[in-house]
């Protein structure tokens, strides 16, 4: 029995040690799809939020144009 149980040790361990590295993979995997996601829909609100943003300001300084000759 006491030959056999370094066997089963070492086992037990490289069990132990796969079944991690899969868990490892498996999370590496979810992390990297996670950030693709959020870097596409960071990619796709940064375009929007600078058009709204472009538009606003231009809206803003036709506003500006408009009001300082009037008030001049």
């Amino acid at each position: 029995m006491t030959r056999l149980f370094p066997e089963m040790l070492e086992t037990g361990t490289s069990a132990t040690a796969k079944s991690t590295f899969e868990i490892v993979s498996v999370l590496g995997k979810i992390h990297h799809s996670t950030v693709s996601v959020l870097g596409k829909i960071h990619h796709s609100i940064v375009p929007g939020l600078s058009k709204i943003h472009h538009s606003a300001l231009h809206v803003m300084g036709k506003i500006h144009h408009l009001s300082v000759p009037v008030l001049a």
